[in-house]
């Protein structure tokens, strides 16, 4: 199964949490975009995670890239 690190973006001032999913075959083929400060119990109005963001990518560093570019739209839509 691959595993891809979990991190913080942006690095210098975090403001989103980035979490890949688990595969059981090649690589994690879903990533969910969440708050650095997690609700103690997400629910149906305090979700856990923000957006989920779905792949196929080829590697990790693909990855990151789309995913960074998501976080930032993120980051600027809701104001973060």
């Amino acid at each position: 199964m691959a595993h891809w690190d979990s991190y913080d973006y942006p690095q210098d001032s975090p403001k989103v949490k980035i979490t890949f999913g688990p595969q059981r075959k090649g690589p994690p083929v879903v990533a969910f975009l969440g708050r650095l400060e997690q609700p103690e119990q997400p629910g149906p109005m305090n979700p856990a995670y923000l957006e989920e963001v779905k792949g196929p990518w080829a590697s990790e560093e693909e990855a990151r890239t789309v995913l960074n570019l998501r976080a930032e739209q993120l980051i600027h839509h809701r104001k973060l």
